[in-house]
C-alpha cells in the first residue's frame, strides 16, 4: 500500500537537513572571518613584543587598531596576493592526474620557498603596520 504522506515527509526532512547544513556552513564562515579580523588586529603586537616596546599590551593594540581593520586586512592581502597565487598554481597542478613521478619533489621545491616568502612578507607587513599605526603600543602618548 502506497501512502502519499510518507514521501512528502521524507522530502521535508531532507530540506530541513540541507538548511541545517547551510546554517552550519554559514556559522563556520562567520567564525573564520571574526578570527581573521581579530588576528589581523593583533599583528602589531608581535613587533612591539620583539623590540620590548613600553606599551606592548592587548589594550593598547585594540586602541591603536580601532577602525583600521580594513587597512590591516588590505595591507596583508596586497602583499601576500602574489605568493598565494603561486601556491594556488602549484596546488592546482598537483590535482592533475598524469603527473610524472618527480612531481612531489618539484612541488616541495616550489612550496617551501613560497611559504618562507609568505612568512617573511607577513612579518615585514606587521612591522610596517606597527610603525604606521602603533602609537600607544610604542608608548607614544596620544
Amino acid at each position: 500500500m502506497n501512502r502519499p504522506g510518507l514521501a512528502s515527509r521524507g522530502g521535508q526532512h531532507a530540506t530541513a537537513q540541507l538548511g541545517a547544513t547551510r546554517a552550519d556552513f554559514t556559522g563556520r564562515i562567520a567564525t573564520a572571518i571574526v578570527v581573521v579580523v581579530i588576528l589581523m588586529r593583533l599583528a602589531i603586537l608581535f613587533p612591539a613584543i620583539a623590540i620590548d616596546a613600553p606599551g606592548a599590551s592587548l589594550r593598547h593594540v585594540v586602541a591603536d587598531t580601532k577602525a583600521r581593520s580594513w587597512l590591516i586586512l588590505k595591507s596583508f592581502f596586497i602583499v601576500l596576493l602574489p605568493v598565494l597565487a603561486g601556491l594556488l598554481a602549484v596546488g592546482l597542478i598537483s590535482d592533475l592526474d598524469d603527473l610524472p613521478s618527480w612531481w612531489p619533489a618539484a612541488r616541495t621545491t616550489f612550496d617551501s620557498p613560497l611559504e618562507l616568502l609568505a612568512t617573511v612578507l607577513a612579518a615585514a607587513t606587521a612591522s610596517r603596520l606597527y610603525g604606521w599605526i602603533g602609537h600607544q603600543v610604542k608608548g607614544v602618548p596620544v
